[in-house]
């Protein structure tokens, strides 16, 4: 499926599921597409794009949805920095060796 056709699903499918999180770039909720899940660390992992969209971008491409992602925690306050630990150099290590 094609990117402008995941972004036309995205755009009605979130307005069908107002809750959930959404892939990055094609804009899919999580419940009608795969996240796809970078490990950055043991026991830590982030989404920021879906199967679909992610194996169609380089590792170079990927890494602003992750720090896109990577700042919308940091904005969103310390509850968000216990909970994630998050960690800017071992994520996009993460990204760059193409995980």
């Amino acid at each position: 499926m094609n990117l402008l056709l995941r972004k036309i699903i995205g755009k009605v499918a979130r307005l069908l599921n107002p809750y959930y999180g959404t892939c990055g770039r094609c804009g899919r909720p999580w419940n009608v597409c795969k996240p796809h899940t970078t490990d950055y660390k043991i026991g830590y992992g982030c989404f920021p794009l879906c199967e679909d969209c992610w194996g169609e971008l380089t590792p170079e491409k990927r890494l602003p949805y992750y720090r896109k992602l990577y700042d919308r925690w940091e904005r969103e306050g310390t509850i968000y920095n216990y909970v994630f630990n998050r960690d800017w150099f071992n994520i996009k290590k993460a990204v760059l060796a193409d995980k």
